[in-house]
């Protein structure tokens, strides 16, 4: 039965010449729409000019998520090639087709990365031999390689004043940091959270190197007494810049449509004059590059005030109440959440998070190589060391 394409698969499948992206939802039809314009890319014969432009798996990359969806495709392919072999039997493209087809590459993402890893594994310290190991037989190595660690680093920090326990946990950077990412019910908590993070870390081509780089940020951050030089206040004034964009045209606006009105003057004005110089100086701020003790004095000293009855009032001006709401609560949200925090305080926390940061380096480095260590002795990789390796293949 000959399947009946929607209008936006015939388009994606007849599409020549251009790069080509397609979104759709799951079970939408994606990959068989993609297996469908390989097909007519290999096959295509009506006239010569077809031909010439047919293409040939030897240059195809063909990536899907799942092996069975990869298989799927290699099996669509090969039952297409070979109807269009018996339908043209002297046709050596399609023989030539068939021939590539059980070592092109039509895998997923995963298999295709191993590849080169295989094809160079004395260059990422691989033997011959090596294989995929799955979570279930990796699990267990990385909670054992990492709990042996936390008793090392324990006393690796210690203030060696003695050999008590509370010797052992006063003044540790490990025992905060510990402590930090652990919960009161059990120390299983920290383990759990240090695997999830070093998981994640390594989706990034600079890996647990993050830490590292975000704790000298901080560090100078504290140093200079100045938030804005690391990456969450440098985030924080764009989110103040992106707000006076919006709410300084506003406010500007806003009065200058009451000082024409006469009962919106006496009404609103002075409410809307009091944000529109809190916003002002907002501005100002952020251009001359304050310190953050000058926002908090801002945003201290702030405070909306209520707006009055104005019944019946002009349109122009009844529309203004709404954004001005939505204006002064992300005034005071901005006080509450990034300027209430006194000064001293501010920048000890900054210190400390940028001290847990370098701990925390440390600490994921020796895993690191620990839990290499352990999976080169088993002969194993699991497929985040497959991109790592690939990247350092490609890069390094």
């Amino acid at each position: 039965m000959k399947v009946k394409w929607t209008d936006a698969q015939q388009n994606a499948i007849s599409a020549t010449g251009i790069s080509l992206l397609v979104s759709a939802a799951a079970g939408s039809g994606k990959t068989a729409t993609l297996t469908e314009k390989i097909i007519r890319a290999l096959t295509n014969n009506r006239t010569d000019a077809d031909k010439e432009k047919r293409s040939s798996l030897s240059r195809m990359l063909i990536v899907t998520f799942t092996r069975a969806s990869a298989a799927d495709v290699r099996a669509k392919i090969s039952k297409a090639l070979t109807k269009a072999i018996a339908n043209n039997p002297t046709d050596t493209h399609l023989y030539n087709q068939m021939v590539l087809l059980g070592s092109a590459d039509i895998s997923t993402i995963d298999s295709f990365c191993m590849k080169p890893v295989r094809e160079n594994f004395a260059d990422c310290s691989l033997p011959a031999s090596f294989r995929i190991a799955d979570d279930a037989e990796l699990a267990p190595i990385r909670e054992r390689v990492l709990k042996n660690l936390v008793d090392e680093f324990f006393i690796k920090y210690s203030a060696e004043k003695g050999d008590g326990l509370f010797d052992v946990l006063t003044e540790n950077d490990f025992a905060d940091l510990f402590d930090a990412l652990s919960d009161a019910k059990s120390d299983s908590h920290f383990t759990s959270t240090v695997l999830k993070l070093y998981s994640s870390l390594l989706n990034y081509p600079e890996g647990i190197e993050i830490l590292r780089s975000e704790a000298r940020d901080l560090y100078n951050a504290a140093e200079n007494r100045n938030i804005f030089l690391c990456a969450h206040g440098k985030a924080l004034l764009t989110f103040l810049s992106d707000f006076v964009a919006s709410a300084l045209p506003f406010f500007t606006n806003a009065v200058s449509v009451l000082k024409n009105d006469d009962k919106g003057t006496n009404l609103y004005l002075p409410m809307f004059a009091n944000d529109f110089e809190t916003v002002s100086s907002l501005d100002r701020f952020i251009t001359e590059g304050r310190p953050y003790s000058d926002f908090a004095a801002l945003f201290s000293a702030y405070d909306s005030i209520k707006l009055k009855s104005y019944s019946n009032a002009p349109q122009n001006i009844s529309s203004l109440k709404e954004p001005r709401t939505i204006y002064t609560k992300t005034l005071k949200e901005f006080r509450d959440d990034f300027f209430s925090t006194p000064e001293e305080e501010l920048y000890s926390d900054i210190y400390r998070t940028a001290r847990m940061c370098e701990v925390l380096y440390n600490f994921l480095s020796s895993y690191d190589k620990a839990l290499s260590k352990e999976k080169r002795e088993r002969g194993v990789v699991d497929f985040t060391d497959n991109k790592r390796m690939l990247y350092s293949l490609l890069y390094d």
